[in-house]
């Protein structure tokens, strides 16, 4: 059908009344701008944080798009010493409480952190369980990134990239040195405190040549070191060092000493401990999966903005 023929108007007669503009119009506010909107408040906030500053506003939205806004209420646990690393969270509100279990068993609170400042990278960072729990003290909102987030934000921002690794070589620097004394000294040292994967790497700096022994209830092991390098790993039941090497990284309490000795290495090659953590880490990560109940994704926000 054709459409009747509108009547001309006159150059004196009133305009017509301009309709509001639809949703969804270059006038209106799109979902694309809400969107924009949210993005870039969020990037004003990552702004604020000390590891954001020197970003472009660009590289801070985009990082903006991957985070999400999680408020958590107290006593929520963020973090448990033990567990594997999954996320990276800033705090914008609120405080949490960072503790660690002391040698002889008492909870000790290392530190408190508020606004600004993140928790989780150094598992992200180093592949290894989470060295301290951190708890929730004041109602949290935090911006989270899950392990694949943080990596490509890490590759997005070299600036961040050598932000993190700074981070990651002063905390190095520090264990290795608490390590270095525990091992000179021959005491005993917890297995709660320091992992095969940081004592393989202590003895690796410092050089050492000994057995490294490791006790857990009722197992003995050893590693056979020299000048730092794993030559051989014994645990009765296990016929492969790789094998022992592996049951004893999931060892997470027990104790461990350093014996230093002249030994001989004849007709035997370093262990690539490297690939063994690895290895290591990523069956502990599926065995946390595994264990874990359907549709479980710990810890649980009180909400989601």
């Amino acid at each position: 059908f054709l459409a009747a023929a509108a009547p001309r108007a006159s150059d004196d007669a009133p305009a017509p009344p301009v309709p509001p503009p639809a949703p969804g119009t270059a006038s209106g506010a799109t979902e694309q701008d809400k969107t924009r909107a949210r993005m870039q408040g969020i990037a004003a906030r990552l702004k604020g944080a000390s590891i954001f500053q020197g970003l472009p506003m660009e590289e801070l939205e985009r990082i903006a798009a991957a985070v999400k806004l999680v408020t958590y209420a107290p006593p929520t646990v963020l973090l448990k010493a033990g567990d594997p690393g999954e996320k990276y969270y800033l705090i914008v509100t609120g405080r949490v409480d960072v503790s660690k279990v002391d040698q002889d068993g008492t909870e000790k609170i290392l530190s408190s952190l508020g606004a600004g400042q993140g928790v989780g990278e150094m598992s992200l960072l180093t592949g290894e369980k989470c060295s301290a729990t951190v708890r929730v003290t004041e109602t949290v909102q935090a911006m989270v990134l899950t392990r694949a987030e943080f990596e490509e934000m890490l590759e997005a921002a070299p600036e961040l990239n050598r932000h993190f690794n700074r981070i990651l070589a002063d905390r190095l620097r520090s264990t290795n040195q608490k390590l270095t004394d525990v091992i000179q000294n021959g005491v005993l040292g917890k297995l709660s405190m320091f992992s095969l994967g940081e004592l393989t790497q202590a003895l690796t700096v410092s050089g050492r040549t000994g057995y490294l022994h490791l006790m857990h209830r009722n197992q003995r092991g050893f590693l056979t070191v020299r000048d730092g390098f794993v030559f051989n790993a014994k645990l009765v039941g296990k016929d492969r060092p790789e094998d022992a090497f592996l049951e004893m990284m999931t060892w997470r309490e027990g104790e461990f000493r350093f014996e230093q000795s002249d030994i001989s290495t004849l007709g035997l090659r370093p262990i690539d401990t490297t690939s063994l953590l690895m290895e290591g880490a990523r069956r502990a990560d599926e065995k946390a999966r595994a264990a874990a109940p359907a549709g479980a994704s710990p810890p649980a926000p009180t909400g989601q903005l």
